[in-house]
């Protein structure tokens, strides 16, 4: 049986990928368009807010564009985000 554009990608990681080759490989390139989103509709290294002087970045931010809307699109004017992703990958060998 063939692999899944999804298993195709992360059967290509180490297994001991760190955060940026998750983030770069899978998310951005394998995960993020299996669930419908293209370029224009990501921003990486989203701002998710502030407390006490601690910033939160989540790794990627993502929004489904809307035809015929005043909203423009999300690579333009990231707010109001649908999904945050962080690109943490744990492989678990049995």
């Amino acid at each position: 049986m063939p692999l899944s554009p999804l298993q195709s990608a992360l059967s290509i990681l180490p297994p001991d990928a760190n955060e940026a080759i998750v983030s770069d490989h899978f998310v951005r390139s394998a995960l993020l368009p299996a669930l419908g989103f293209d370029s224009t509709e990501i921003v990486a290294n989203y701002p998710t807010g502030n407390r006490t002087g601690n910033r939160y970045i989540a790794d990627f931010a993502a929004r489904k564009n809307r035809e015929n809307a005043e909203e423009k699109l999300f690579l333009q004017e990231p707010k109001n985000p649908s999904l945050l992703v962080e690109g943490h990958l744990y492989l678990f060998k049995t």
